[in-house]
C-alpha cells in the first residue's frame, strides 16, 4: 500500500482529493508513496494474467502471520487490444473463458520478522527472498459464461469484508482493523442505493 496505516492513509486521500499543488507535494515529500504509486500503475489485459495479494498480513493460526497470494498458473497471456475500450477487460475475461480453464496457484508467505515482514508498516513488501511463498492449493475457474442478468444482479449485490472469516484467520494491523470499519459503511452504502 502507499501509506503504512490509516492516519498516513487519510493524508494521502485527503492530498489526493485536493490534487493540484497540495497532490505534488505530498508525493515529493513522501518518495516511498510516489515509487508504490508509480508501480502500480499498470493495464493488464485481462483479470486472468495478472497475480493478486493479500498486502496486508492475517493470522494463520496461534502466533503466526502470513500474507495470501494467488498467481496465475498459466504462462497463457491474454493479448492486449489496440484501443482499450471501457469493457477491454470483461471481454478478455469473457473470451478465455469460452476457451478453457483458467488457473491459479494460491500461496501464503510465513511472516519471518518485525522488520522484514512487519505487521503494521503496510508499505513493506514481504519479499520472496525473506518470505518465500508457500503453495497451498490451486483454484480452477472452469469455462463459463458469467454475463446473464441473474448473475450480474448478484454480482451488483455481492458484499466482501476480510473480517468475514474464522477468528483464527482473522486480518492483522491497523489497516485492516481500519478496513473493517470501511468495508461495513461500503456495503450498506451499496445496498441503500440499490434500494433507490
Amino acid at each position: 500500500m502507499m501509506a503504512p496505516g490509516p492516519r498516513e492513509f487519510l493524508e494521502l486521500m485527503r492530498s489526493v482529493e485536493a490534487g493540484g499543488f497540495r497532490q505534488a507535494r505530498y508525493f515529493l515529500t513522501h518518495p516511498r508513496a510516489a515509487r508504490i504509486a508509480f508501480a502500480s500503475r499498470q493495464q493488464p489485459s485481462s483479470h486472468l494474467d495478472i497475480a493478486y495479494w493479500s498486502t496486508t498480513p492475517y493470522l494463520f493460526g496461534e502466533g503466526r502471520a502470513v500474507k495470501y497470494i494467488v498467481r496465475p498458473a498459466s504462462t497463457r497471456r491474454s493479448p492486449k487490444p489496440e484501443h482499450l475500450t471501457d469493457t477491454y477487460l470483461r471481454d478478455a475475461l469473457r473470451q478465455r473463458l469460452t476457451e478453457g480453464d483458467a488457473t491459479f496457484d494460491f500461496m501464503i508467505q510465513f511472516q519471518v520478522d518485525a522488520r522484514r515482514t512487519p505487521i503494521e508498516d503496510a508499505t513493506v513488501e514481504w519479499r520472496q527472498e525473506d518470505a518465500p511463498h508457500v503453495a497451498v492449493a490451486r483454484i480452477r475457474l472452469p469455462p463459463q459464461s458469467f454475463e446473464s442478468a441473474e448473475n450480474v444482479d448478484a454480482c451488483e449485490r455481492l458484499t466482501f469484508n476480510p473480517w468475514h472469516c474464522r477468528p483464527d484467520h482473522r486480518p492483522l494491523g491497523s489497516m485492516n482493523r481500519a478496513r473493517r470499519e470501511i468495508y461495513r459503511a461500503m456495503a450498506e452504502f451499496r445496498a441503500a442505493s440499490a434500494q433507490a
